[in-house]
């Protein structure tokens, strides 16, 4: 059994970095986007669109080009919106910006009453609201795809907005957690396999893992869920229940980079403040993922990778602290 005692103090995110977060960061630069299926009455709306863009309805016309002229993005989904028509499919795959440019169409067109899709007013308000939640959902799912370095380039970026903007007193810095305050966090106090409830359960009732076979769960075995998917991150109604601190998704949705290079523990009876090597070839990974059993997301469940890898189930989530070294 390895102990650790946590002197500094430090403060971790409840929630695993967005999409949204990251794009706010980094802009064009370094955005990433989530491409995603339209439902049916998005496309019913954008072939409606296209087919009256030729047409001699002159108030259409003129907030069509008007919008156009202010967004990048719409001329990509209506010419996706064209192929659809041109080539029938099952659906169309857009990502966030092309979407949220037509969905700002069909908002100037409810303000304006000018007529969409043979939909009243109220008809229209309620597709205009799916959209949004669709958005919303999108632009929340924890960033992935995000190696070591671009983890770190992130926290570098925040602390000196933070800084510029009189956030931040001197001396404190965003950063990602120690593998020690990531334990220290997830556990909230519980001595258990996971930091949830009693600690001795952990499946797809309670977090975002693989528990589609009896085998990859721990505790109960009641129910077999597997999502398959990554969950988008609501402040307001999360999926999951935290643990005691308030602190969502340790356990699953994502792996999650932490600062220290991946080692042995210390032979001491007790490590104070640890921060791994001092060199290595690898970082610590923690929490598991959506892909992965419950095994794979226990508390002292740990992983490693070379700091140069990505992949769809590796993110990170932020610290605010003391610099370590």
């Amino acid at each position: 059994q390895h102990m650790v005692r946590i002197t500094r103090l430090f403060f971790i995110s409840k929630f695993e970095t967005t999409i949204k977060e990251w794009n706010q960061r980094f802009g064009d630069a370094l955005r990433k986007e989530v491409f995603f299926s339209l439902p049916q009455n998005a496309l019913e709306l954008g072939k409606w669109v296209v087919e009256k863009e030729v047409e001699n309805i002159l108030p259409f016309q003129n907030l069509l080009s008007e919008s156009i002229s202010e967004s990048k993005d719409l001329p990509i989904i209506l010419n996706k919106f064209k192929e659809y028509i041109s080539k029938p499919q099952d659906s169309i795959f857009v990502n966030c910006q092309e979407l949220g440019a037509f969905v700002g169409l069909l908002s100037k067109s409810r303000g304006k009453k000018i007529e969409v899709g043979n939909l009243n007013v109220g008809e229209l308000q309620v597709v205009i609201k799916s959209l949004n939640t669709l958005l919303r959902e999108k632009r929340n799912l924890p960033v992935t795809d995000i190696s070591y370095s671009q983890a770190v380039s992130f926290c570098s970026n925040k602390t000196a907005w933070a800084h510029e903007n009189g956030f931040l007193p001197d001396g404190l810095i965003y950063r990602l957690p120690t593998e020690a305050e990531w334990e220290y966090a997830c556990r909230a106090g519980n001595l258990g396999v996971a930091g949830l409830g009693d600690g001795e359960s952990l499946s797809g009732m309670n977090a975002n893992i693989n528990g589609g076979r009896a085998g990859n769960l721990i505790g109960r075995t009641d129910y077999l869920i597997n999502r398959k998917k990554l969950i988008s991150i609501d402040p307001n109604k999360p999926k999951f229940e935290p643990n005691s601190w308030g602190i969502h998704d340790m356990h699953g949705n994502i792996m999650e980079w932490c600062y220290d290079f991946y080692g042995y523990y210390s032979k001491d009876e007790i490590s104070i403040d640890p921060i791994g090597p001092i060199r290595g070839t690898k970082r610590v990974l923690r929490g598991g993922s959506f892909l992965r059993p419950a095994q794979s997301a226990r508390s002292a469940a740990r992983e490693s990778l070379e700091p140069s890898w990505r992949g769809s189930e590796i993110g990170f989530r932020v610290v605010l602290g003391y610099p370590l070294r």
